[in-house]
């Protein structure tokens, strides 16, 4: 996506700063993943090779470490139709 794109996407993220998602955990050292409750904590902007690929970062409403960076768009595309502010 365009730069211009990724920007429009990153302010309409704003509004949902704080917000609660279940995210899938990576399972790790022999654990499966499991679905954890997160918020959307802030975004960030990745860019290779003149593409910009906006990303959410959801952290642990239980120890506030980060479980994951998703994909700006599918993050909102879920908090769009199911918001929940914590």
């Amino acid at each position: 996506m365009t730069k211009q794109e990724a920007d429009q996407l990153i302010k309409e993220a704003t509004t949902f700063i704080g917000s609660e998602k279940p995210v899938a955990t990576d399972g790790q050292l022999g654990f499966p993943s499991v679905i954890e409750v997160c918020l959307f904590e802030n975004t960030l902007l990745v860019e290779e090779n003149g593409n910009f690929f906006p990303k959410a970062r959801m952290i642990s409403t239980q120890t506030g470490l980060t479980i994951r960076f998703e994909d700006l768009n599918e993050t909102l595309e879920y908090l769009r139709h199911n918001h929940n502010r914590a």
